[in-house]
């Protein structure tokens, strides 16, 4: 029996042996898992977190509506820990508001909810809202009933100081002051004709970064664009531009070293620059220029939520929209790497969790190097830059993963579905995943299915994912539809054999079907003809093989391999069998000469002659 001392030991090494599994176990153990899925009504836009209350904000907007138009709401409001919904009335009425932007400042429980035609204030401890609404604020375009006023591209707090920075699409930025709504516009002249489309504050200098890009960024824009650096203290102004720079989506802050990180698209294709990161240094405004050979169009899609800081570690992440990945920078080198997800595709939004040191990726899913997957999220381990999927099984085909946030405090992260039914999923970052989502994605210009062994997977005229319990091993099959044939696996598998997975992780795979080509009847045609015949249906020529037949002409077809009217992928082989001469040698069947005879009878007898007979 073991001492008290041995006994009193177990436990720490228990421990030791928990920490060390902790470190040399597959991503698939990491704790993550979706735990729940929330619908908010309306098309969700902009997400937001009351860490305080615990409280999570979607902002929602329908189309432009003239008459008949469904009530206004400007933002639902989730209960952290009930989940319960809550929707809040937009005073600026139906068919005319256009709920985008939104920010919470904590300190004094208001929400500040951006639109068209003015800002909307929430008390977040009744939800009474207020109006608020700068005559000076630019629109960017349109204008009349639907868009009265100057269009929200972006909303940003100082808690500190209790101010409200609103970028409008036209030009300018209304500065509200929280204690008595009262506004302030600021322009900055060597922004004119630019679209503020994201900002971020520094409340420690005090310092409003607003980046302005060309009116209508993606790639291929030509506009080189700016940032704009407000005094919060004066509302003066000073532009920063970087000339290797081409417009700027997404900005962030370190607010420990002081330093602004600007996502910059590029103008690729039409020019060389791929997009890059602009490195704002706060006390100077001295500019870096930062290139991941790596990245195509960082912030590409992304809504200005392109960049985040961990200001804890001093990494700085970008997603890049044109190449589906990651960029990781270290502050304090300014060195690059990338971190890519196999199951992802247009990255658009990222936000850190500086506790855990995790950070979580939305993906709008599309094409990647790999294989065409679905809508997900990826987790990033801060530390070691591995990555874990997490695939929600009733959101599988691409579509807008919008926004994402992480609460710290619950260890909960919030990613927004801003497809036009709004739904918001809930992950926990402690806890383990108990079941995975194996999503399968049809491909091609065919037709068929794909089943899963275990029952789960029934795929048709659409996409389709199952959960299934954490080891379990599933077998997909694919079956392709009459007049397609089944080109094969990509993502999680390769080949046209059954596809075999463990669910150990998240995973997307796809199947491929093409339009077949039906073999056509050659069987009676001579070897040319046939062989004419399958050339003219995209197929080649396999083997042929020479047969005698008495009923056949020799030179014709007597068979073939596949059979006519089965359908073939193009350029597959037909196999056939053509008739010989019945008369020649080859076929087996004809005269034996009278040489021939003889040498076989003299060949029996010398061993008939060699036989001894017994005793």
């Amino acid at each position: 029996m073991g001492s008290k001392h041995n006994l009193s030991l177990r436990p720490r090494i228990c421990s030791l042996i928990l920490v060390g599994l902790w470190f040399i176990w597959p991503a698939w153990v990491w704790p993550q898992s979706i735990t729940a899925t929330v619908s908010t009504v309306g098309r969700p836009y902009g997400l937001a977190i009351n860490r305080t209350t615990n409280k999570i904000y979607v902002s929602q907007h329908a189309p432009a509506c003239l008459v008949s138009c469904p009530p206004a709401i400007a933002a639902s409001v989730i209960d952290g820990t009930t989940h319960a919904v809550t929707t809040v009335q937009n005073p600026i009425g139906a068919g005319r508001a256009f709920p985008a932007a939104l920010a919470v400042n904590e300190s004094t429980n208001k929400i500040y909810v951006a639109n068209n035609g003015g800002t909307v204030v929430i008390d977040g401890a009744t939800n009474a809202t207020t109006l608020v609404v700068d005559p000076n604020a630019k629109g960017g375009g349109g204008g009349g009933l639907a868009f009265p006023s100057g269009f929200p591209a972006g909303l940003a707090v100082n808690s500190s100081t209790n101010k409200i920075y609103v970028a409008n699409a036209g030009g300018n930025v209304t500065v509200i002051d929280g204690a008595t709504n009262s506004t302030t516009t600021v322009t900055d002249p060597n922004a004119k004709g630019m679209v503020p489309t994201a900002l971020a504050v520094n409340p420690v200098t005090n310092k409003i970064y607003v980046v302005n890009t060309t009116p209508n960024p993606g790639p291929g824009g030509t506009g080189p664009g700016n940032v704009t650096v407000i005094d919060g203290a004066t509302n003066s102004t000073t532009t920063v531009t970087d000339p290797n720079a081409f417009d700027p989506v997404g900005v962030a802050v370190n607010t420990i070293t002081n330093k602004i990180y600007v996502a910059n698209l590029g103008n690729f294709p039409s020019g060389p620059n791929h997009g890059n990161l602009t490195v704002i240094d706060g006390a100077t405004n001295a500019t870096t220029t930062i290139t991941d050979p790596n990245a195509l169009s960082p912030g590409y899609n992304s809504q200005g939520l392109a960049v985040a800081v961990n200001s804890t570690t001093n990494r700085i992440y970008v997603v890049n929209g044109g190449s589906n990945n990651v960029t990781v920078i270290d502050g304090a080198t300014n060195s690059t790497s990338t971190v890519t997800d196999r199951n992802a595709a247009v990255p658009v939004a990222v936000a850190v969790n500086e506790v855990s040191n995790t950070v979580y990726v939305a993906n709008l899913g599309g094409c990647n190097p790999v294989a065409c997957v679905g809508a997900s999220i990826t987790v990033i381990d801060g530390s070691a830059g591995s990555t874990a999927t997490l695939i929600d099984a009733d959101v599988v085909d691409a579509g807008w993963w919008m926004a994402i946030a992480a609460d710290p405090a619950t260890n909960k992260i919030y990613a927004l579905y801003g497809a036009s039914a709004g739904r918001l999923a809930i992950i926990d970052g402690g806890l383990a995943a108990t079941t995975h989502t194996l999503a399968a994605q049809l491909s091609g210009n065919g037709a068929g299915t794909v089943t899963s062994n275990p029952a789960g997977i029934d795929c048709g005229a659409s996409d389709c994912a199952a959960s299934f319990a954490l080891g379990t091993n599933v077998k997909l099959a694919a079956s392709a539809a009459s007049g397609s044939y089944f080109a094969g696996w990509s993502g999680a598998c390769a080949g046209t054999n059954s596809c075999d997975l463990v669910a150990n992780e998240d995973q997307f795979v796809t199947a491929t079907f093409s339009p077949a080509v039906t073999v056509p009847k050659v069987v009676s045609m001579t070897q040319t003809a046939a062989a004419a015949a399958i050339t003219g249906a995209g197929l080649v020529v396999g083997t042929v093989t020479q047969q005698s037949s008495q009923t056949v002409p020799s030179g014709s077809v007597i068979s073939e391999s596949p059979t006519a009217a089965t359908s073939v992928a193009p350029g597959s082989a037909v196999n056939i069998v053509v008739s010989g001469d019945p008369s020649g040698s080859s076929g087996g069947g004809g005269s034996i000469d009278l040489l021939t005879l003889g040498s076989i009878l003299g060949c029996l007898l010398f061993a008939v002659r060699r036989v001894r007979v017994p005793a």
